[in-house]
């Protein structure tokens, strides 16, 4: 009887194992995705969160110059693109 019991819980511990593999093996891998057009080449981000694979924020500056310090500038991502957004007060 122990030794069922024991065949039984390597059988379950090696089937929890094969499923946490699997799923290791499917996550999902980064991505190039372009930014807005309207984004100049001289922008740089700074930060960025993610909340879910349709929620993430990215900030940073928006520079005219190479010497300009820049106009702030927030993404958002919505599950397909990055959209600009705008910051109420800031002009």
């Amino acid at each position: 009887m122990a030794r069922r019991l024991l065949v039984a819980a390597l059988a379950v511990a090696l089937t929890v194992v094969a499923v946490m593999s699997s799923a290791a093996a499917q996550a999902p891998s980064w991505q190039h995705v372009p930014v807005p057009a309207q984004v100049r080449p001289q922008a740089g981000l700074n930060e960025a969160v993610a909340f879910g694979p349709d929620r993430a924020w990215a900030v940073g500056a928006d520079a005219v110059g190479r010497e300009a310090p820049g106009f702030p500038l927030v993404l958002r991502w919505d599950g397909t693109a990055w959209q600009r957004q705008s910051l109420p007060g800031v002009g």
